[in-house]
Protein backbone atom coordinates (compact mmCIF):
# COMPACT_ATOMS: atom_id res chain seq x y z
CA UNK A 1 0.00 0.00 0.00
CA UNK A 2 2.88 2.57 0.89
CA UNK A 3 4.34 1.96 -2.67
CA UNK A 4 1.52 2.53 -4.63
CA UNK A 5 -0.48 5.28 -2.50
CA UNK A 6 -1.15 8.12 -4.20
CA UNK A 7 -3.64 10.26 -2.22
CA UNK A 8 -2.05 10.94 1.66
CA UNK A 9 -5.47 10.98 3.72
CA UNK A 10 -7.58 7.87 2.28
CA UNK A 11 -10.75 7.38 3.49
CA UNK A 12 -11.37 4.46 6.23
CA UNK A 13 -13.36 2.50 3.11
CA UNK A 14 -10.98 3.35 0.06
CA UNK A 15 -7.59 4.16 -0.69
CA UNK A 16 -6.46 5.71 -4.23
CA UNK A 17 -3.40 4.53 -5.62
CA UNK A 18 -1.74 6.10 -8.47
CA UNK A 19 0.67 4.01 -10.82
CA UNK A 20 1.53 3.96 -14.63
CA UNK A 21 3.59 -0.19 -13.66
CA UNK A 22 1.57 -2.86 -15.24
CA UNK A 23 -1.08 -4.24 -12.08
CA UNK A 24 -1.85 -7.82 -11.34
CA UNK A 25 -5.66 -9.06 -10.39
CA UNK A 26 -5.78 -12.57 -9.11
CA UNK A 27 -9.11 -14.00 -8.23
CA UNK A 28 -10.12 -16.99 -6.93
CA UNK A 29 -13.31 -17.48 -9.76
CA UNK A 30 -11.64 -17.15 -13.20
CA UNK A 31 -11.22 -20.18 -15.19
CA UNK A 32 -7.50 -20.02 -15.52
CA UNK A 33 -4.76 -20.81 -13.11
CA UNK A 34 -6.59 -18.35 -10.71
CA UNK A 35 -5.59 -15.18 -12.02
CA UNK A 36 -6.44 -12.23 -14.92
CA UNK A 37 -3.82 -9.98 -15.60
CA UNK A 38 -4.65 -6.20 -16.62
CA UNK A 39 -1.82 -3.94 -17.89
CA UNK A 40 -2.69 0.19 -17.80
CA UNK A 41 -0.71 2.10 -20.44
CA UNK A 42 -1.32 5.35 -18.72
CA UNK A 43 -1.53 6.47 -15.28
CA UNK A 44 -4.80 6.69 -13.38
CA UNK A 45 -6.49 7.30 -10.03
CA UNK A 46 -7.97 3.54 -8.96
CA UNK A 47 -10.05 2.78 -6.03
CA UNK A 48 -10.41 -0.17 -4.48
CA UNK A 49 -12.80 -0.94 -0.87
CA UNK A 50 -11.15 -2.76 1.98
CA UNK A 51 -13.87 -4.07 3.34
CA UNK A 52 -14.16 -8.10 3.45
CA UNK A 53 -16.36 -8.51 0.02
CA UNK A 54 -14.39 -6.73 -1.62
CA UNK A 55 -10.73 -7.93 -1.18
CA UNK A 56 -9.81 -6.64 2.23
CA UNK A 57 -6.66 -4.42 0.12
CA UNK A 58 -5.35 -6.24 -3.31
CA UNK A 59 -2.72 -4.07 -3.73
CA UNK A 60 -1.26 -5.04 -0.22
CA UNK A 61 0.04 -8.62 -2.22
CA UNK A 62 1.54 -6.47 -5.48
CA UNK A 63 4.66 -5.35 -5.35
CA UNK A 64 6.55 -3.73 -8.73
CA UNK A 65 9.29 -5.98 -9.36
CA UNK A 66 6.97 -9.00 -11.60
CA UNK A 67 4.93 -11.79 -11.10
CA UNK A 68 7.08 -13.66 -8.36
CA UNK A 69 5.75 -11.46 -5.62
CA UNK A 70 2.44 -11.78 -6.32
CA UNK A 71 0.07 -14.35 -4.49
CA UNK A 72 -2.50 -16.45 -6.40
CA UNK A 73 -5.96 -16.92 -5.52
CA UNK A 74 -5.71 -14.70 -2.74
CA UNK A 75 -8.34 -12.81 -2.37
CA UNK A 76 -12.31 -13.70 -2.98
CA UNK A 77 -13.18 -10.45 -5.43
CA UNK A 78 -11.61 -7.34 -6.71
CA UNK A 79 -13.36 -4.37 -8.69
CA UNK A 80 -10.86 -2.07 -10.07
CA UNK A 81 -12.34 1.40 -11.06
CA UNK A 82 -11.23 4.67 -13.56
CA UNK A 83 -13.46 7.35 -13.40
CA UNK A 84 -11.63 9.14 -16.46
CA UNK A 85 -11.27 6.55 -18.45
CA UNK A 86 -11.94 2.85 -20.59
CA UNK A 87 -12.35 -0.55 -19.04
CA UNK A 88 -8.63 -1.75 -18.89
CA UNK A 89 -6.85 -4.40 -21.26
CA UNK A 90 -7.32 -8.00 -20.66
CA UNK A 91 -3.78 -9.08 -21.75
CA UNK A 92 -3.62 -12.99 -22.14
CA UNK A 93 -0.74 -15.22 -20.98
CA UNK A 94 0.49 -12.09 -19.32
CA UNK A 95 1.50 -13.70 -15.67
CA UNK A 96 2.88 -16.67 -18.08
CA UNK A 97 5.05 -14.48 -20.10
CA UNK A 98 6.59 -12.21 -17.80
CA UNK A 99 8.14 -15.16 -15.66
CA UNK A 100 8.81 -17.26 -18.87
CA UNK A 101 10.72 -14.52 -19.91
CA UNK A 102 12.39 -13.66 -16.32
CA UNK A 103 13.58 -17.69 -16.18
CA UNK A 104 15.07 -17.49 -19.30
CA UNK A 105 16.84 -14.36 -18.90
CA UNK A 106 18.84 -16.02 -15.76
CA UNK A 107 19.23 -19.40 -17.54
CA UNK A 108 21.15 -17.64 -20.03
CA UNK A 109 23.22 -15.84 -17.30
CA UNK A 110 23.78 -18.88 -15.18
CA UNK A 111 24.82 -20.65 -18.65
CA UNK A 112 27.02 -17.72 -19.75
CA UNK A 113 28.90 -18.46 -16.08
CA UNK A 114 29.29 -22.00 -16.83
CA UNK A 115 31.09 -21.65 -19.89
CA UNK A 116 33.24 -19.26 -18.32
CA UNK A 117 33.94 -20.99 -15.68
CA UNK A 118 34.22 -24.69 -17.28
CA UNK A 119 34.49 -24.58 -21.02
CA UNK A 120 38.12 -24.02 -22.42
CA UNK A 121 40.39 -25.42 -25.23
CA UNK A 122 40.93 -28.42 -22.70
CA UNK A 123 37.41 -29.28 -22.91
CA UNK A 124 37.02 -28.95 -26.62
CA UNK A 125 40.38 -30.48 -28.01
CA UNK A 126 39.12 -33.50 -25.28
CA UNK A 127 35.92 -33.16 -26.60
CA UNK A 128 34.79 -33.08 -22.57
CA UNK A 129 31.05 -32.74 -22.72
CA UNK A 130 30.98 -32.21 -18.94
CA UNK A 131 30.33 -28.34 -19.24
CA UNK A 132 26.94 -28.74 -21.39
CA UNK A 133 26.49 -31.76 -18.49
CA UNK A 134 26.38 -29.29 -15.99
CA UNK A 135 24.39 -26.21 -17.63
CA UNK A 136 21.52 -28.91 -18.88
CA UNK A 137 21.16 -29.40 -15.63
CA UNK A 138 21.42 -26.69 -13.84
CA UNK A 139 19.61 -24.69 -16.25
CA UNK A 140 16.43 -27.30 -16.20
CA UNK A 141 16.49 -27.07 -12.25
CA UNK A 142 16.47 -23.34 -12.18
CA UNK A 143 13.64 -22.71 -14.48
CA UNK A 144 11.31 -25.59 -13.53
CA UNK A 145 11.74 -24.36 -9.83
CA UNK A 146 11.16 -21.00 -10.87
CA UNK A 147 7.53 -22.06 -12.89
CA UNK A 148 6.60 -24.55 -10.65
CA UNK A 149 6.59 -21.79 -7.97
CA UNK A 150 4.15 -19.58 -9.42
CA UNK A 151 2.33 -22.32 -11.82
CA UNK A 152 2.23 -25.23 -9.46
CA UNK A 153 -0.49 -26.71 -12.03
CA UNK A 154 1.60 -26.83 -15.35
CA UNK A 155 3.66 -29.81 -15.81
CA UNK A 156 6.55 -29.78 -18.21
CA UNK A 157 8.23 -32.49 -21.00
CA UNK A 158 11.93 -31.26 -20.58
CA UNK A 159 15.11 -33.05 -22.19
CA UNK A 160 16.76 -34.12 -18.85
CA UNK A 161 16.24 -36.13 -15.79
CA UNK A 162 18.22 -36.63 -12.86
CA UNK A 163 19.61 -40.47 -13.48
CA UNK A 164 22.90 -39.41 -14.48
CA UNK A 165 23.23 -36.97 -11.65
CA UNK A 166 22.39 -39.71 -9.05
CA UNK A 167 25.13 -41.91 -10.04
CA UNK A 168 28.56 -42.17 -7.51
CA UNK A 169 30.72 -41.27 -10.19
CA UNK A 170 29.07 -38.18 -10.94
CA UNK A 171 28.63 -37.11 -7.33
CA UNK A 172 31.78 -33.83 -8.30
CA UNK A 173 28.68 -32.82 -11.30
CA UNK A 174 26.26 -32.71 -8.73
CA UNK A 175 28.01 -30.80 -6.08
CA UNK A 176 29.11 -28.24 -9.67
CA UNK A 177 25.50 -28.44 -10.89
CA UNK A 178 23.27 -27.42 -6.83
CA UNK A 179 26.31 -24.58 -6.66
CA UNK A 180 25.20 -23.00 -9.95
CA UNK A 181 21.88 -23.08 -9.19
CA UNK A 182 22.23 -22.13 -5.51
CA UNK A 183 23.78 -18.80 -6.94
CA UNK A 184 20.25 -18.02 -7.63
CA UNK A 185 18.25 -20.15 -4.98
CA UNK A 186 20.58 -20.23 -2.13
CA UNK A 187 18.21 -22.33 -0.11
CA UNK A 188 18.22 -25.16 -3.10
CA UNK A 189 19.46 -28.61 -1.60
CA UNK A 190 20.48 -31.91 -3.52
CA UNK A 191 17.36 -33.70 -3.20
CA UNK A 192 15.68 -30.56 -4.16
CA UNK A 193 17.25 -30.26 -7.11
CA UNK A 194 17.21 -33.25 -8.66
CA UNK A 195 13.47 -33.73 -7.68
CA UNK A 196 12.49 -31.01 -9.89
CA UNK A 197 14.90 -32.09 -12.68
CA UNK A 198 12.41 -35.06 -12.56
CA UNK A 199 9.26 -32.73 -13.09
CA UNK A 200 10.20 -32.47 -16.57
CA UNK A 201 10.06 -36.40 -17.02
CA UNK A 202 7.01 -36.36 -18.90
CA UNK A 203 3.61 -34.49 -18.72
CA UNK A 204 1.96 -35.36 -15.73
CA UNK A 205 -1.49 -36.01 -15.23
CA UNK A 206 -3.60 -32.37 -13.82
CA UNK A 207 -6.73 -32.56 -12.80
CA UNK A 208 -7.30 -29.56 -12.48
CA UNK A 209 -9.91 -28.45 -14.63
CA UNK A 210 -8.96 -24.96 -15.17
CA UNK A 211 -5.12 -25.70 -16.05
CA UNK A 212 -5.18 -29.31 -17.47
CA UNK A 213 -4.30 -27.81 -20.71
CA UNK A 214 -1.56 -26.26 -19.75
CA UNK A 215 1.90 -27.30 -19.92
CA UNK A 216 5.68 -26.50 -20.87
CA UNK A 217 7.99 -27.51 -22.96
CA UNK A 218 12.02 -26.79 -22.06
CA UNK A 219 15.47 -27.70 -23.64
CA UNK A 220 17.99 -25.86 -21.03
CA UNK A 221 20.67 -26.01 -23.42
CA UNK A 222 19.44 -26.50 -27.36
CA UNK A 223 23.07 -26.55 -28.90
CA UNK A 224 24.98 -29.30 -27.41
CA UNK A 225 28.52 -28.10 -29.80
CA UNK A 226 27.63 -24.68 -30.14
CA UNK A 227 27.84 -24.26 -26.48
CA UNK A 228 31.06 -26.61 -26.28
CA UNK A 229 32.69 -24.23 -28.55
CA UNK A 230 30.80 -20.97 -27.57
CA UNK A 231 29.26 -20.42 -30.44
CA UNK A 232 25.37 -20.80 -31.03
CA UNK A 233 22.85 -22.28 -28.60
CA UNK A 234 19.52 -21.66 -27.09
CA UNK A 235 17.58 -21.60 -23.95
CA UNK A 236 14.05 -22.65 -25.06
CA UNK A 237 11.06 -22.80 -23.27
CA UNK A 238 7.04 -22.65 -24.41
CA UNK A 239 3.98 -22.56 -22.47
CA UNK A 240 1.74 -25.01 -24.43
CA UNK A 241 -2.03 -24.69 -24.30
CA UNK A 242 -4.18 -27.94 -25.86
CA UNK A 243 -0.77 -29.07 -27.07
CA UNK A 244 -0.34 -25.62 -29.26
CA UNK A 245 2.60 -23.19 -28.29
CA UNK A 246 0.82 -19.97 -26.89
CA UNK A 247 4.23 -18.59 -25.76
CA UNK A 248 7.72 -19.07 -27.06
CA UNK A 249 11.21 -17.86 -25.50
CA UNK A 250 14.43 -18.06 -26.99
CA UNK A 251 17.04 -16.99 -25.12
CA UNK A 252 20.51 -17.14 -27.31
CA UNK A 253 23.11 -15.86 -25.52
CA UNK A 254 25.93 -15.94 -28.31
CA UNK A 255 23.64 -14.15 -31.29
CA UNK A 256 24.05 -10.77 -32.28
CA UNK A 257 21.35 -8.66 -31.55
CA UNK A 258 21.28 -6.60 -34.85
CA UNK A 259 21.23 -9.09 -38.01
CA UNK A 260 22.40 -9.09 -41.36
CA UNK A 261 25.50 -10.12 -40.85
CA UNK A 262 27.62 -12.75 -42.78
CA UNK A 263 27.50 -16.93 -42.24
CA UNK A 264 30.84 -16.40 -40.10
CA UNK A 265 29.83 -13.56 -37.54
CA UNK A 266 26.08 -15.31 -36.92
CA UNK A 267 28.07 -18.71 -36.77
CA UNK A 268 30.67 -17.29 -34.38
CA UNK A 269 28.98 -14.83 -32.11
CA UNK A 270 31.05 -12.49 -29.90
CA UNK A 271 31.01 -10.99 -26.47
CA UNK A 272 27.84 -9.20 -27.27
CA UNK A 273 24.96 -9.65 -24.73
CA UNK A 274 22.76 -11.48 -27.45
CA UNK A 275 19.34 -11.54 -27.49
CA UNK A 276 16.06 -12.97 -26.19
CA UNK A 277 12.75 -13.71 -28.58
CA UNK A 278 9.77 -13.85 -27.43
CA UNK A 279 6.27 -14.19 -29.04
CA UNK A 280 2.56 -14.40 -27.52
CA UNK A 281 -0.10 -16.17 -29.76
CA UNK A 282 -1.83 -13.58 -31.62
CA UNK A 283 0.23 -10.60 -30.18
CA UNK A 284 3.15 -10.93 -32.14
CA UNK A 285 6.78 -11.63 -31.94
CA UNK A 286 9.86 -9.36 -30.52
CA UNK A 287 13.67 -9.24 -29.67
CA UNK A 288 15.17 -7.37 -27.49
CA UNK A 289 18.31 -7.80 -25.80
CA UNK A 290 19.47 -10.32 -23.16
CA UNK A 291 19.97 -7.28 -20.36
CA UNK A 292 17.41 -4.83 -21.32
CA UNK A 293 13.87 -4.87 -20.80
CA UNK A 294 13.12 -3.23 -23.71
CA UNK A 295 12.09 -4.86 -27.12
CA UNK A 296 10.99 -4.24 -30.51
CA UNK A 297 8.26 -6.35 -32.71
CA UNK A 298 9.54 -8.21 -35.92
CA UNK A 299 8.37 -7.18 -38.47
CA UNK A 300 6.28 -9.55 -40.95
CA UNK A 301 8.37 -10.12 -44.31
CA UNK A 302 5.65 -9.74 -46.74
CA UNK A 303 7.27 -11.51 -49.66
CA UNK A 304 10.60 -12.74 -51.28
CA UNK A 305 11.89 -13.99 -54.41
CA UNK A 306 12.86 -17.72 -53.39
CA UNK A 307 16.20 -17.27 -55.66
CA UNK A 308 17.50 -14.49 -53.19
CA UNK A 309 16.37 -16.24 -50.32
CA UNK A 310 19.07 -17.52 -47.69
CA UNK A 311 18.69 -21.10 -46.03
CA UNK A 312 19.76 -22.08 -42.69
CA UNK A 313 19.99 -25.37 -41.75
CA UNK A 314 22.42 -27.77 -39.03
CA UNK A 315 26.23 -26.81 -38.76
CA UNK A 316 26.21 -30.59 -37.96
CA UNK A 317 25.91 -33.29 -40.87
CA UNK A 318 24.69 -36.01 -38.89
CA UNK A 319 21.33 -33.78 -38.05
CA UNK A 320 20.36 -32.99 -41.31
CA UNK A 321 21.03 -33.90 -44.85
CA UNK A 322 23.37 -30.86 -46.33
CA UNK A 323 22.76 -32.95 -49.64
CA UNK A 324 19.16 -32.49 -50.10
CA UNK A 325 19.34 -29.28 -48.89
CA UNK A 326 21.83 -28.07 -51.67
CA UNK A 327 19.63 -29.43 -53.97
CA UNK A 328 16.39 -27.72 -53.35
CA UNK A 329 18.97 -24.52 -53.12
CA UNK A 330 19.58 -25.02 -56.51
CA UNK A 331 15.85 -25.71 -57.43
CA UNK A 332 15.14 -22.95 -56.23
CA UNK A 333 18.01 -20.80 -57.50
CA UNK A 334 19.81 -19.51 -54.35
CA UNK A 335 23.52 -18.43 -54.91
CA UNK A 336 24.44 -17.62 -51.36
CA UNK A 337 25.71 -20.00 -49.01
CA UNK A 338 23.73 -21.39 -46.17
CA UNK A 339 24.03 -19.96 -42.97
CA UNK A 340 25.30 -23.08 -40.75
CA UNK A 341 24.46 -22.68 -36.95
CA UNK A 342 23.28 -25.10 -34.42
CA UNK A 343 20.23 -24.51 -31.88
CA UNK A 344 16.96 -22.96 -32.37
CA UNK A 345 18.99 -19.76 -33.15
CA UNK A 346 18.00 -21.25 -36.45
CA UNK A 347 13.93 -19.91 -35.78
CA UNK A 348 15.28 -17.27 -34.23
CA UNK A 349 17.05 -15.60 -37.45
CA UNK A 350 14.46 -16.93 -40.15
CA UNK A 351 12.07 -14.79 -37.62
CA UNK A 352 14.00 -11.63 -37.60
CA UNK A 353 15.15 -11.97 -41.44
CA UNK A 354 18.25 -12.81 -41.62
CA UNK A 355 17.59 -16.47 -43.37
CA UNK A 356 14.10 -16.78 -44.82
CA UNK A 357 14.58 -20.61 -44.81
CA UNK A 358 15.05 -23.14 -42.23
CA UNK A 359 15.21 -26.84 -43.55
CA UNK A 360 15.90 -30.12 -40.91
CA UNK A 361 15.89 -32.71 -43.68
CA UNK A 362 16.84 -36.00 -41.40
CA UNK A 363 16.75 -39.02 -42.92
CA UNK A 364 15.79 -42.75 -41.72
CA UNK A 365 12.89 -42.12 -40.54
CA UNK A 366 14.12 -39.68 -37.25
CA UNK A 367 11.53 -38.14 -35.48
CA UNK A 368 12.32 -34.87 -33.69
CA UNK A 369 11.93 -34.22 -30.41
CA UNK A 370 9.17 -31.89 -29.43
CA UNK A 371 11.48 -29.57 -27.22
CA UNK A 372 13.49 -28.59 -30.26
CA UNK A 373 10.93 -26.73 -32.05
CA UNK A 374 7.97 -25.86 -29.91
CA UNK A 375 9.51 -22.25 -29.24
CA UNK A 376 11.68 -21.41 -32.39
CA UNK A 377 7.87 -22.37 -33.86
CA UNK A 378 5.59 -20.25 -32.35
CA UNK A 379 8.35 -17.35 -32.76
CA UNK A 380 8.66 -17.74 -36.47
CA UNK A 381 4.52 -17.91 -37.14
CA UNK A 382 3.95 -14.71 -34.76
CA UNK A 383 7.07 -13.35 -36.89
CA UNK A 384 4.15 -14.14 -40.12
CA UNK A 385 6.41 -17.23 -41.36
CA UNK A 386 4.82 -20.59 -41.59
CA UNK A 387 6.45 -23.86 -40.45
CA UNK A 388 5.24 -27.37 -41.31
CA UNK A 389 7.39 -30.52 -41.59
CA UNK A 390 8.48 -31.07 -45.22
CA UNK A 391 5.15 -32.69 -46.21
CA UNK A 392 3.28 -29.35 -45.31
CA UNK A 393 1.43 -31.22 -42.54
CA UNK A 394 1.02 -28.80 -39.23
CA UNK A 395 3.82 -29.85 -36.21
CA UNK A 396 1.66 -31.84 -33.91
CA UNK A 397 3.05 -31.82 -30.59
CA UNK A 398 0.66 -33.73 -28.79
CA UNK A 399 2.08 -37.20 -28.99
CA UNK A 400 4.23 -37.48 -26.29
CA UNK A 401 7.88 -36.06 -26.54
CA UNK A 402 8.40 -36.39 -30.39
CA UNK A 403 6.81 -35.26 -33.47
CA UNK A 404 6.00 -39.05 -34.21
CA UNK A 405 3.14 -38.09 -36.64
CA UNK A 406 5.83 -35.37 -38.96
CA UNK A 407 8.88 -35.59 -40.56
CA UNK A 408 11.78 -33.22 -40.75
CA UNK A 409 10.63 -29.69 -40.23
CA UNK A 410 10.75 -26.93 -42.86
CA UNK A 411 10.18 -23.12 -41.76
CA UNK A 412 10.19 -20.12 -44.19
CA UNK A 413 8.77 -16.31 -44.51
CA UNK A 414 8.22 -14.35 -47.39
CA UNK A 415 5.41 -16.09 -48.51
CA UNK A 416 7.95 -18.95 -50.11
CA UNK A 417 6.60 -21.81 -48.49
CA UNK A 418 4.47 -23.54 -50.94
CA UNK A 419 7.32 -23.04 -53.32
CA UNK A 420 9.93 -24.57 -50.75
CA UNK A 421 7.71 -27.69 -50.24
CA UNK A 422 7.62 -28.15 -53.51
CA UNK A 423 11.70 -28.07 -53.97
CA UNK A 424 11.80 -30.11 -51.36
CA UNK A 425 9.59 -32.92 -53.64
CA UNK A 426 11.77 -32.35 -56.27
CA UNK A 427 15.14 -32.73 -54.32
CA UNK A 428 13.89 -36.06 -52.49
CA UNK A 429 13.14 -37.64 -55.80
CA UNK A 430 16.51 -36.73 -57.18
CA UNK A 431 17.91 -38.31 -53.87
CA UNK A 432 16.49 -41.14 -54.78
CA UNK A 433 17.64 -41.80 -57.97
CA UNK A 434 21.41 -41.35 -56.64
CA UNK A 435 22.03 -37.73 -57.58
CA UNK A 436 22.84 -36.95 -53.85
CA UNK A 437 23.88 -39.04 -50.78
CA UNK A 438 21.02 -39.16 -48.25
CA UNK A 439 22.02 -38.08 -44.70
CA UNK A 440 22.72 -40.55 -42.17
CA UNK A 441 20.15 -40.94 -39.18
CA UNK A 442 20.91 -38.31 -36.29
CA UNK A 443 21.74 -39.69 -33.27
CA UNK A 444 20.11 -36.56 -31.00
CA UNK A 445 17.76 -33.94 -31.96
CA UNK A 446 18.22 -30.27 -31.27
CA UNK A 447 22.11 -29.30 -32.77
Amino acid sequence: EKELKGDTSPSTSNIFARTSRRVFIYYNHVSRANKHCFSFNKSYNYYYSTNSTMGNGIFAQCKLEGADALVPGKHDKIEIHDKNASKPEFIPYLAEKQAAIKAVSRACLLARRVQQTLVSKETIQKKDRSPVTVADFAIQALIISELHKLFPNYPFIAEENSNQLRAPENAENLKTVLGHVQSFMPYMDEETLMSNIDKGKTKSTNTDPSTKNYWWSLDPIDGTLGFLKNQQYAVCLALMENDQPVIGVLGCPSLPLIGGGDEQQLAQGGSHPGCLLVAVKGQGAFLRALDVQEEDKINRIEQVNPAESRFTESAERSHTSHDVAASVARILGIKSEPIRIDSQCKYAIVARGDANIYLRLPSNGYKEKIWDHTAGYLIVKEAGGEVTDIEGKPLNFGLGRTLSDNSGVVATTGGIHKTVLEAIVKANAEAKQGSTSPASTPKKGGL
